[in-house]
């Protein structure tokens, strides 16, 4: 049973999050893929909750976002797309071990 507190907190990043991913959207005038990761978030938003309660990971995604935010404001796009790509590669292999721990099939 989660705290209320890290309730507080994951719900808190579920909304900052949003708003991350929104901002990034609305800067790069791509309503296309804004509304793609929209219903893909709304399939996966329990391995979502999954992916933040691994150890470390909701510190590591913040410190991932103000990374690619940090780029973005210094008008980096070589770094932008470098730390983008990590992030991605990060979230591909946490979603696969996630995936993993409730898969009926053992390793």
């Amino acid at each position: 049973e989660e705290s209320p507190e890290t309730t507080t907190v994951l719900n808190s990043w579920l909304t900052l999050d949003r708003e991350f991913h929104d901002l990034l959207y609305r800067m790069a005038d791509n309503q296309k893929a804004k509304e793609m990761v929209a219903l893909l978030n709304l399939q996966w938003h329990r391995f979502r909750l999954a992916l933040l309660s691994l150890p470390g990971m909701l510190k590591k995604s913040v410190e991932e976002h103000i990374g690619i935010g940090k780029a973005i404001v210094s008008q980096d796009p070589q770094q932008c797309v470098h730390l983008m790509s990590m992030h991605l590669e990060q979230v591909r292999k946490s979603l696969i071990n996630v995936i993993s721990l409730f898969s009926p099939i053992s390793n």
